[in-house]
């Protein structure tokens, strides 16, 4: 039996550093630093060997050079959105990002 792709976005395979805050309540970890291993307008899976557990909201910063693409090598871009883990394995979590984002320049 084939495995049936639900995903309504294509993901594309970007490695993007990625700030987690943790925001409902749970113990205050402090920042995660981790990586996107792909990502998509609706979500990402983030690389860590000590994921969240499915259900956690997150707040997530992703660093991406946006420049490159506008023909301003160096700018880099940070994202900023909320989104809810929706599934974790031993080498990550998933992420559906929640609507609205917050876009600005670092440089």
């Amino acid at each position: 039996m084939s495995m049936i792709d639900k995903r309504k976005l294509e993901r594309f395979p970007l490695q993007y550093d990625a700030g987690l805050l943790v925001s409902n309540g749970t113990p205050d970890l402090g920042a995660l630093l981790l990586q996107t291993e792909n990502i998509c307008a609706g979500g990402a899976y983030l690389k860590s060997g000590n994921p969240l557990p499915k259900g956690t909201n997150v707040d997530i910063e992703l660093l991406m050079p946006l420049g490159e693409l506008m023909n301003m090598p160096g700018k880099e871009t940070c994202v900023k959105v909320a989104g809810t883990i929706i599934r974790s394995s031993e080498d990550g979590m998933a992420i559906v990002f929640e609507e609205g984002f917050q876009i600005f320049s670092l440089n």
